[in-house]
């Protein structure tokens, strides 16, 4: 709820009509007929004069009504203050909680993006037949996140591995063991890329969830926008 904001000679003006209303109405209902001839500008002049107690009263009575509206607005102001601050702390609250969503949704996607790369890259590599760990990303980068920890990195490393001992078993291998070798690691790369798949599919779906969580998050910052605004 807004207050509506009343300037303080407003009011003045206000209980200075109301008291001169009274007292030409006193005037002309009363027994003294002294005012009676004199221009209508005057009345509330000539009739306090002879009604000085009524007077006194309604001016007395007015200068409390006055002091009390400026009390009043002291805290209408104070508590209009007050629900700035509870307002601004909760667009503050909520811009946050947006934020540390949006960063998840950015994390994600670029593990997404990059795991799907990378899956893109070990199926063309499947096709060589001396493989190598070169088209592995060797640092964290932005493999880590708030939500999967180093979880999927440590699968990325893992994969990685295979690919090096791989192509250090081929290196040294050169006669009929190499498809025997060959053979042995595709097991293990299969089961390593299948976990990475099973990783990924988990990190799309974290993606969803929380882009919605986003939209939720943002449609509520805005709502609070605009109620204060």
């Amino acid at each position: 709820m807004r207050w509506v904001k009343v300037p303080g000679w407003i009011v003045a003006f206000c209980i200075v009509l109301f008291i001169s209303a009274i007292m030409s109405m006193a005037m002309w209902g009363g027994v003294k007929t002294e005012c009676a001839s004199v221009p209508w500008y005057r009345l509330p002049g000539c009739s306090m004069a002879f009604y000085e107690n009524l007077s006194g009263g309604l001016i007395a009575a007015g200068g409390a009504l006055f002091a009390g509206w400026l009390a009043w607005s002291a805290v209408r102001e104070q508590v209009e203050i007050e629900r700035a601050k509870l307002r601004a702390a909760d667009i503050a609250g909520q811009s946050a909680r947006a934020d540390q969503v949006s960063k998840a949704v950015a994390e994600l996607t670029t593990i997404a993006n990059e795991g799907q790369m990378l899956l893109l890259r070990i199926r063309e590599q499947l096709l060589d037949p001396t493989p190598d760990g070169q088209y592995f990303p060797t640092s964290p980068g932005s493999w880590i996140s708030t939500l999967t920890g180093d979880r999927i990195w440590n699968t990325v490393t893992r994969m990685r591995s295979i690919a090096e001992n791989l192509k250090d078993e081929l290196d040294r291998e050169r006669g009929m063991g190499h498809n025997a070798i060959k053979a042995r690691y595709d097991v293990i790369a299969l089961q390593a890329v299948t976990e990475f798949n099973s990783e990924m599919e988990a990190v799309r779906t974290m993606l969803n969830q929380q882009q919605g969580w986003l939209a939720d998050e943002n449609k509520r910052l805005t709502d609070l926008r605009k109620a204060t605004a």
